[in-house]
């Protein structure tokens, strides 16, 4: 289904084939969030890799007397 939906703005999945299933378990990792389903509710938090990459670069930018 998902990749019905990326096809027409030619868009491809990245990583692994397939899709993680939220609803036995797995979780997932969609722009930086991770997600997974608790209950009926679908939960999500900034994943370790996005929180790691911002610091990396608020010092970055700290650091450079012209930040962007």
């Amino acid at each position: 289904m998902v990749r019905r939906l990326l096809d027409p703005v030619h868009m491809e999945l990245k990583g692994k084939e397939g899709v993680d299933d939220l609803t036995a378990g797995h979780r997932a990792s969609l722009l930086g969030f991770n997600l997974w389903k608790r209950g009926n509710k679908l939960e999500y938090r900034i994943g370790d890799k996005a929180w790691s990459q911002l610091r990396e670069h608020l010092k970055e930018a700290h650091e450079d007397p012209d930040p962007p």
